[in-house]
């Protein structure tokens, strides 16, 4: 079974081209499951319409909290396969399809496949590498990163089984980079399935700059709770986004970070017994 999750923070005008392109994509045994963290009477109404999909209203919980309740209430089998989905990607008719051929193909020759996502275009076509994490490219179409953003994430059951899903530590923004960070750190490979594409505009740096600071604490905390050299990793993040910042004279970007550090070091109790908790592999409360 598939199971096409999408965490929604939108109106159902905005929302239902992507559960339309999700239909049409040939996907063949799968559920649609949308969690509505705006809770928007049209997105359940219009959910009602559409065959084969469940809706899920709720207060804002985030994007990480939306997918980890929605897998809470699944009964689920060893080789359910899960697509993660932001609403505003915009899919094409070979996504999906070169997204699970690309899994199939991975599992044949890769151990421990981590999390798969497609190359992320912008509006016009171009290419947004920038947020990747050590990406390398490869020419069998297979790109390895030790990040890729969760617009649109394919994992399968025995992933969640090991790694656990998202930190519901992380409201909005880092949970992505925390989780591939984790699975990283537990031997797994994640993957840029190249032939793959979607449309999609990342929205950073946020407008709202309260969001930019939790952003900015959130990638500090990825980085220190999931590495070898916690401390650092950590620092060395912080050091290269201020020396970005003052680059790039970003006054807005270098507040930002000095502001999520800290926040980081106000949670530095709780992020270091987090840590403990992901080394004995304890923080396990996202499946059943």
């Amino acid at each position: 079974m598939i199971h096409f999750v999408i965490v929604s923070y939108c109106s159902w005008k905005e929302l239902k081209p992507l559960v339309e392109q999700v239909q049409m994509s040939g996907l063949q045994d799968f559920t649609l499951h949308v969690w509505d963290n705006l809770g928007d009477a049209n997105i359940r109404e219009g959910v009602k319409e559409v065959a084969n999909t469940i809706y899920y209203k709720s207060k804002n919980v985030g994007y990480g909290n939306g997918f980890n309740n929605v897998i809470s209430q699944i009964t689920l089998a060893e080789n359910d396969l899960f697509f993660v989905c932001n609403d505003d990607v915009v899919l094409n008719q070979k996504t999906i399809g070169e997204m699970l051929k690309a899994f199939e193909d991975l599992k044949r020759n890769a151990n421990k496949t981590g999390v798969i996502s497609p190359r992320f275009l912008t509006d016009v076509g171009v290419e947004q590498t920038m947020f990747y994490d050590n990406l390398i490219k490869s020419e069998n179409g297979f790109w390895k990163t030790d990040f890729t953003p969760a617009a649109l994430w394919l994992v399968d059951y025995s992933f969640f089984k090991e790694v656990g899903g998202f930190l519901p530590d992380f409201f909005m923004y880092g949970e992505d980079k925390e989780l591939c960070f984790r699975a990283r750190n537990l031997g797994f490979q994640n993957f840029v399935a190249a032939r793959a594409t979607v449309n999609h505009e990342f929205k950073y740096p946020p407008s709202n700059f309260k969001i930019w600071v939790e952003t900015e604490r959130n990638h500090i905390a990825a980085h220190f709770l999931n590495l070898n050299k916690p401390k650092v990793s950590a620092t060395g993040f912080v050091i290269s986004g201020l020396a970005t910042s003052i680059y790039r004279f970003d006054i807005r970007r270098f507040g930002a970070i000095i502001l999520g550090m800290v926040g980081f070091f106000g949670m530095f109790s709780k992020f270091r017994k987090l840590r403990k908790s992901l080394q004995k592999r304890t923080e396990f409360r996202f499946l059943k």
